[in-house]
């Protein structure tokens, strides 16, 4: 059991696309392509027809897919949990470090981009931490 092995490969997989997706959204709603809800529309579609073609082409698909969809702590395996723990001490760390310029971007962006804060960087570094949360979590909750 180690953090390559197949059962941790579909979490791999979702870490991995979730924060491209983050990041396509992101770039879509700074840009002025979209706003951030056509963005989000647009990036599960393409999400989802990817994932419906790649699933069709498998040969042999194994994961039991009821226990993504209605979440199930119970199979969580070591190396999921391992990976979760270290990703919720990233997170702590991460929030302990940076509180006040992620509350000073929280409530007014405008004014921590004159005062000097990477609103941008940070931003992002948050998303990709919110949409690793998410994935993590998928599995114990259900989507």
């Amino acid at each position: 059991m180690y953090v390559g092995s197949e059962s941790t490969f579909p979490l791999v997989t979702a870490l991995v696309v979730s924060i491209l997706a983050m990041l396509a959204i992101t770039a879509l709603r700074r840009r002025g392509i979209a706003e951030s809800d056509a963005a989000l529309a647009m990036v599960t579609a393409l999400g989802f027809s990817v994932g419906i073609i790649i699933i069709s082409l498998a040969d042999g698909f194994s994961v039991d897919l009821f226990s993504y969809l209605f979440g199930n702590v119970l199979t969580i395996t070591w190396p999921e949990l391992a990976l979760t723990l270290v990703l919720g001490t990233v997170i702590v760390v991460f929030v302990l470090l940076l509180y006040k310029e992620l509350l000073s971007i929280t409530f007014d962006e405008e004014a921590a981009r004159l005062s000097g804060l990477p609103v941008g960087g940070l931003g992002i570094a948050f998303d990709v931490l919110v949409a690793c949360t998410i994935v993590m979590s998928i599995k114990v909750v259900g989507i």
